[in-house]
């Protein structure tokens, strides 16, 4: 299950979106509450958890709304906590007033208040695994791992111009880029993103981020559990299943 956001910058105006594993869009368009100054929290057994903050032009989190993944329906509003973390069927909150900070211990599904006691006397247990996602990183400015996957890109994707902004992730066998071209009017640039077999030295897939960015973008893909996620043209959320053997 994926969760997103969709913003839109002329009406400051925040939306919601869910997907299963098969790309299906089980409800998407859907604002809960504050219209701009809100964003996701966390998501924990099936829950959406979205935050506010403390005031719109600082940004500390304050809040906590709960939101069902499957219906897209809001199940419970805190206004006034700050989400700490979740452990099986508990969020843990934190609330501050004029005798300090609290710990709140709340229903994942339902809010209802199940504990509280002063910050000093809470041991906050650890957090159940995450699922394991990772990041571009830049290429290294220098040395024999730069010259490699930069040989690397240029073979199998090369197209006539130097490509900058690179960055990259190891899955598996392959490895992800992403790296812009600039244009010949040198006043825009191309984003564009592949998907190398390193055995193999050949291209499984690619596809154009962005045809005209102002400047080469960072950290515009992810891996997670083996699926690469990436938004294309702005607007079109796109999945891609990696080879891992």
């Amino acid at each position: 299950m994926l969760i997103g956001e969709e913003r839109d910058l002329e009406s400051k105006s925040t939306s919601f979106f869910c997907i299963d594993a098969s790309g299906t869009v089980l409800w998407r368009q859907r604002s809960f509450g504050e219209r701009w100054w809100t964003g996701i929290e966390a998501l924990h057994r099936g829950v959406l958890f979205l935050h506010g903050y403390a005031t719109p032009d600082l940004p500390s989190h304050l809040g906590i709304r709960a939101v069902d993944c499957v219906s897209g329906r809001e199940l419970w509003h805190v206004p006034d906590a700050l989400y700490i973390g979740a452990r099986a069927d508990r969020v843990f909150a934190q609330r501050r007033g004029a005798s300090g900070a609290r710990i709140l211990e709340l229903a994942w599904r339902s809010g209802e208040l199940l504990g509280e006691r002063a910050e000093s006397e809470t041991d906050l247990p650890e957090g159940e695994q995450e699922l394991q996602i990772l990041s571009p990183d830049p290429l290294p400015e220098s040395g024999a791992t730069e010259e490699a996957l930069r040989r690397l890109l240029e073979k199998t994707a090369g197209r006539g111009s130097e490509p900058l902004g690179v960055e990259y992730c190891l899955s598996g066998t392959v490895i992800v880029f992403s790296y812009a071209l600039r244009h010949r009017d040198a006043q825009s640039y191309s984003e564009c993103l592949c998907v190398i077999d390193r055995q193999r030295e050949r291209m499984v897939y690619e596809c154009a981020i962005e045809q005209a960015a102002p400047s080469p973008g960072t950290g515009l893909f992810i891996v997670c559990e083996g699926v690469l996620y990436v938004v294309c043209k702005r607007n079109t959320l796109c999945a891609v299943a990696l080879p891992q053997g």
